[in-house]
Order: structure tokens, then C-alpha cells, then sequence
């Protein structure tokens, strides 16, 4: 795996193991700066993650078996940039559902991200988009409500062809409110939210992301 520099936010590393399958993602939001793949001999190999095609940004991919990922990808990335080759359909600042059935091999693009009637506009957060389960898939939009904003949880349960508000943090003067998120199991996921610039609290849902409530931590 090659790393280069990168300006904007501090470097971010994620690990994303399936069965016998591992992938390797390093970068910020203004780009991937090393991925690697490993192989079914067990050594990593170079790899192009999901928005290698599509402009500078980051986002993991989930992978729901050995062969199956899935991620969300802002077309042309922080800089609005488009990969030469770019389909015409993918329009600029959109965001699609990408789909990978080869263990991350090659994604395509399957689904564009409407809510709200806008396919723009989403959290470029380190653990979103989640998916507790095949199918499932939650990311996060921030709605600007006078001075302040709400940071929203959007899930579909269908691949991406419709999405509904699942959680609403409180109204907030800073960014970003929801911090991280993971699951456990396809039911059980959590999530920390920061409320104030000095304390978050601990959001909950059993099934699957539907609801969520916070717990005493």
C-alpha cells in the first residue's frame, strides 16, 4: 500500500474484516491516501476503494458477507472533481449507493441518495454510512435551523430507494454532533452524540436502526 499526503481534517485509518476477506482504507475528507486489499491467500494486495472513480472523498465501505460491501460516495468528492470516464448520470455533489459482489473488486453504482428531495448535502462522518443488516443503510444530514443545526439519521431498508429521519439530535452550534456510530449485530447499534463541546451522550437502537434512544452511560 502506497500513502501520500493529504491536506484538510487529520488522517483516518479503517479495517473492515468478513469472513477470510480484509480491506485497508487510509484518508481524510479530502481523499483516500492508501487502501489495500487482502486476498484469499492472505496478503495484501493494492486495492481501489469505492471512490476511486468518483472524486476525493472518504467514506468505508460495510461489508455484509465475504463478497458483498456496500458504501455511499459523494460524485467528485471535497473538490468536486470528476474522474475522466465519469458516466454522465453520476451528476456532481450527488451522492449514490455503491454495491460490490466480488469482495470490493469493483463497485458500481446502484442507487442515488434522495432525501428531502436533494441528493446532496451529506455528513462525510469517519464510521457512516452503517448497515447493521443486508439492505440497511444509515447516514447522516445536518439541517441549519437559524443559528443552530440538527444532525439527522436517515435509514433505508431497501437499498437505498427511500430514506426516513430515524433521529434528530438537539439543535447545536458546532459540527459535527454524531461522533460514531457501530453494530453490534443486525439489531443492536450505538451511537455517541455530543450535545455540548464538552460532553456527548450514548445513543441506542435494538432493531436495527429504526429508533433510537439515549442511555445512561
Amino acid at each position: 500500500m502506497e500513502l501520500h499526503h493529504s491536506a484538510g481534517r487529520d488522517l483516518q485509518g479503517a479495517l473492515i474484516f468478513k469472513g477470510a476477506n480484509g480491506w485497508l482504507m487510509v484518508g481524510n475528507d479530502r481523499g483516500v491516501t492508501g487502501s489495500a486489499r487482502m486476498s484469499s491467500s492472505g496478503q495484501w494486495v493494492k486495492w481501489n476503494s469505492p471512490y476511486f472513480n468518483v472524486g476525493d472523498g472518504f467514506s468505508v465501505p460495510v461489508a455484509s458477507s465475504a463478497t458483498d460491501l456496500v458504501d455511499v460516495c459523494t460524485i467528485g468528492g471535497f473538490g468536486g472533481n470528476l474522474a475522466p470516464g465519469t458516466p454522465s448520470f453520476l451528476k456532481q455533489q450527488s451522492n449514490w449507493v455503491f454495491t460490490s459482489h466480488n469482495a470490493g473488486v469493483t463497485f458500481a453504482p446502484t442507487s442515488r441518495v434522495v432525501i428531502d428531495g436533494t441528493s446532496n448535502g451529506l455528513d462525510q462522518l469517519p464510521t457512516l454510512p452503517a448497515s447493521p443488516s443486508p439492505g440497511s443503510i444509515l447516514v447522516a444530514r445536518s439541517i441549519t435551523q437559524g443559528q443552530s443545526m440538527t444532525d439527522h439519521l436517515y435509514l433505508t431498508r431497501n437499498d437505498g430507494k427511500t430514506w426516513n429521519s430515524v433521529y434528530a439530535s438537539p439543535p447545536s452550534t458546532f459540527f459535527p454532533v454524531i461522533q460514531f456510530m457501530a453494530f453490534a449485530s443486525s439489531s443492536f447499534g450505538y451511537a455517541i452524540v455530543q450535545t455540548t463541546p464538552t460532553t456527548s451522550e450514548l445513543i441506542v437502537s435494538t432493531n436495527g436502526g429504526l429508533s433510537w434512544h439515549a442511555r445512561a452511560t
